[in-house]
């Protein structure tokens, strides 16, 4: 031990000599370390953070399964179910039991529509999670009478209720009725609702849990000491059998099914596993080419040690005695890198979190925390010894007497003979090569995301205002028959109040925000066809309901015909326009005149005749499932001829100004109207398009950072080799000049030598590069992952790059005075 400290003290003293050689090591390693560490920081809180929950790999989310025979249904477990799982599954042993829902919050500053779910009573102990203030449901809440208690989230208490642990005891309005605030759940906890969810207690009627075809619950389950996830599957698997023997009218067909809470609970969305392990193997490749950067620096300093080495030896010092002396400087080395990274990181996860997609789950873990501080000193350590092995293996294989007995000049010329030079060489080649894949990466990722961003979405994105409005019952009731002219009346309302805003130039209704969701699909009959198209022949087709103004609202361009306007209701003929592909596809492309007719259209479901519409336009196909889709058919029918629920309204308003300086206008207006009505997913629909190109953004900004990092680091090292090289040789320079040589013959020299070990790296990059091709190719969009304008820039622009790293120190070079250097030591 007393040895490894005099090993680091020597090491320290040593590096203090050469400041500006330290520095730059410490900040390339920083650098790559850094990049990693951030990165992980986010692979950790994101998927490997466990869940908030006590064993939480003992946990099932259990549901139920119908596979027909063009596509799978799934959905929750009956009460029914429910109680048999948990009598004849020997694996499972507690279960509990939640229904999602929506909870319109009012009697606060404004009407808010919380996510959140009705629980069993052993919810919560089930999980294992303790709230943050308060007491958790209680079996004793779920019993008709003392159901008027609330648990809720952390981010509604503090988004809601101010913060203030003193809003325990306090009452507020989920739906009209009074709850009582018992507790507050911790910040990481949001397992059936939302980051701004509640939870209530849940009370099913008798008539609910004898009823077998409700299957609205969730179950969560946990397993017994010593069973497995397949186990309880396979019990599962009998009871469904056995369940559809036994009823084979409500759960004949319906198969239940386990999944781990672990794999279930999360949608990872835009920001999937395979993007953060893309991202890690980047950052990983860009500490690479870090190490390799440090090590043929290492090897190139490793000749102003000859004597030091030659001296140890004559000492007595052993190989490994040696190579431990040089470890022990790179991993000081590392350390050093490690700890300025930890620093550099902070920023970097600011980024990471920054530039994620907004639904990112779990953003809030994406932190330095102890698993990541491990991490980074454990990379630190690997890196010293990575960067470090073959610098202290090259410095204790030479021999003691060359270097002891001869005199420096020829001492040098031996060290810089064939076989240091030829690793350096060969260390500069790999630097170069992984910068070359790493750019490569980056700019197929940037190019990517520049086809992203161009798309022609077929409606224009910019001064327009969504929002989604959730009537009260009070003015739009889902279960009143007269219902339907409720609505209606209230739309017409706010529609009306909406256009006197001075800013607004045009505002419609639509039955879903393009992007945000997709009109259902339906089985559709067209006049004099036998055949019936739609969903059911495995040909999808959709639909949406709006009001007149909506494509000029959101710009949508006729081909032909016209729009929809106000003599367009109910009691008028039945009319619809379609786009581009429906009237391609069945209508043979001249649609204008065309009937069909479609399921779900008629108010009065007995009436089996089919009502035929008419087409009276044609407007231009729209991007609505995204851009890596086919246009699909779709048709729009005029709002005040359509009957289904609506209770929940999308406004869509085209603005003169800035959309979001607009909101506050149009949000007044609404509540005017219904004061009680919740406004929800309040957005630009340029932020409704950004979110489709949210992951290539993340992918290209942090690629193309890691690609620019790589690039400089690489630079760097062949500036730093190049260099040591022109040090070592300033005698030989010297005495060509002596001999005649010209400046410019010293600058051509040391140029071609660089640009020789670029050139070849260059080349090695773009091969590891094209065949890399198949894992670059879940980073492009409209662009091939082996692009050859992309492959012929980034060589390009490496190797002039490179240049510029060889002619400094070859400027240097071709000023050497021949007389300094007859006499340099």
């Amino acid at each position: 031990m007393s040895t490894l400290l005099q090993d680091m003290r020597y090491a320290l003293r040593l590096l203090r000599k050469s400041p500006g050689f330290t520095a730059v090591a410490i900040l390339t390693l920083a650098l790559g370390i850094g990049a990693n560490t951030a990165i992980f920081s986010a692979v950790n809180g994101i998927l490997l953070e466990p869940l908030p929950y006590a064993d939480a790999s003992h946990l099932l989310s259990i549901g139920s399964v119908k596979v027909a025979s063009s596509t799978s249904l799934y959905d929750g477990v009956s009460a029914g179910e429910a109680e048999d799982v948990a009598a004849q599954c020997p694996a499972i042993g507690q279960i509990a039991e939640y229904e999602a829902g929506g909870y319109r919050l009012t009697g606060q500053a404004a009407p808010e529509l919380l996510s959140g779910a009705s629980v069993s009573g052993n919810f919560f102990t089930l999980l294992g999670i303790r709230p943050l203030l308060g007491r958790p449901i209680l079996s004793s809440d779920t019993v008709a009478g003392n159901d008027d208690v609330v648990v809720v989230s952390y981010g509604a208490w503090k988004g809601l209720l101010g913060g203030d642990p003193r809003q325990i005891r306090k009452k507020i309005t989920l739906n009209g009725k009074e709850y009582t605030v018992v507790g507050v759940m911790p910040r990481e906890f949001t397992y059936g609702a939302s980051e701004r969810g509640v939870w209530l207690p849940r009370v099913p009627s008798p008539a609910e849990i004898a009823d077998r075809t409700l299957r609205g619950a969730q179950v969560v389950a946990r397993l017994k000491h010593g069973a497995t996830l397949a186990e309880a599957q396979a019990q599962l698997t009998t009871l469904s059998a056995r369940l559809a023997a036994a009823y084979p009218k409500t759960d004949g067909g319906w198969k239940l099914s386990a999944n781990g809470v672990e794999q279930g609970e999360f949608d990872y969305g835009d920001v999937s596993r395979a993007l953060l392990l893309q991202l890690l193997g980047a950052v990983g490749c860009v500490l690479l080419i870090a190490c390799v950067n440090v090590s043929a620096l290492l090897l190139a300093r490793g000749w102003v040690r000859q004597k030091e080495v030659a001296i140890r030896k004559a000492l007595g010092a052993s190989r490994l005695r040696i190579i431990r002396q040089f470890l022990a400087e790179s991993i000081f080395l590392a350390l050093a890198g490690g700890a300025t990274g930890l620093l550099l990181s902070v920023w970097g996860i600011r980024l990471v979190r920054a530039a994620a997609p907004p639904d990112t789950p779990r953003l809030g873990n994406v932190q330095l925390d102890l698993n990541v501080l491990w991490f980074t000193l454990g990379l630190s350590l690997l890196a010293g010894i990575l960067f470090g092995i073959a610098p202290a293996w090259q410095a204790s294989a030479r021999r003691t007497g060359t270097t002891f007995h001869e005199r420096l000049g020829r001492a040098l010329a031996g060290f810089s003979g064939r076989s240091p030079r030829k690793l350096r060489s060969a260390l500069v080649v790999v630097e170069v090569a992984l910068a070359v894949i790493l750019v490569v990466g980056a700019a197929l990722s940037i190019r990517s995301f520049e086809n992203w961003a161009s798309i022609d979405w077929g409606f224009q994105t910019d001064h327009v205002l969504t929002m989604t409005v959730n009537f009260s019952k009070a003015v739009c009731d889902a279960g009143n028959k007269n219902s339907a002219t409720q609505c209606h009346l209230a739309v017409q309302e706010i529609l009306s109040r909406t256009r006197s805003v001075p800013g607004v130039e045009k505002v419609a209704v639509v039955s879903t925000i393009p992007q945000e969701s997709v009109g259902p699909a339906m089985s559709v009959s067209i006049y004099g066809q036998t055949q019936k198209l739609g969903f059911s022949n495995g040909a999808p087709i959709f639909y949406w309901v709006v009001t007149p103004d909506y494509f000029n609202a959101l710009g949508v361009e006729f081909i032909k015909g016209r729009d929809f306007t106000n003599a367009d209701s109910q009691g008028a003929g039945r009319v619809a326009i379609v786009d581009e592909t429906f009237a391609a596809k069945f209508l043979s492309g001249q649609p204008l005149g065309k009937q069909f007719s479609f399921v779900g259209l008629v108010p009065n479901a007995k009436n089996t005749q089919p009502e035929w519409m008419t087409v009276i336009g044609e407007v231009r196909n729209t991007l609505v499932f995204g851009p890596n889709a086919p246009p699909m058919p779709e048709f729009y029918v005029p709002y005040a001829q359509s009957a289904q629920n609506k209770s929940m309204t999308n406004l869509i308003v085209r603005t003169a100004r800035a959309p979001m300086s607009m909101a506050a206008a149009v949000k007044h207006q609404v509540w005017s109207v219904d004061k009680d009505a919740p406004i929800t997913n309040l957005k630009t629909m340029d932020q409704v398009v950004a979110r489709e190109y949210a992951e290539p953004h993340f992918q290209a900004l942090l690629l193309g950072s890691f690609g620019a990092l790589g690039l400089v680091i690489a630079m760097v090292g062949i500036y730093g080799v190049i260099s040591y090289g022109v040090t070592q040789r300033t005698r030989e320079i010297g005495i060509r000049m002596a001999l005649g040589a010209q400046p410019g013959n010293a600058l051509r020299m040391v140029i071609r030598e660089g640009m020789l070990l670029a050139g070849a790296g260059v080349a090695l990059g773009i091969g590891g590069a094209f065949a890399l091709g198949r894992l670059l190719q879940s980073l492009v969009f409209g662009i091939s992952p082996t692009d050859s304008a992309t492959f012929v820039s980034v060589a390009i622009a490496l190797l002039i790059v490179a240049f510029v790293a060889c002619y400094i120190p070859a400027r240097r070079a071709m000023k050497v005075d021949p007389m300094v250097a007859l006499r340099y030591e």
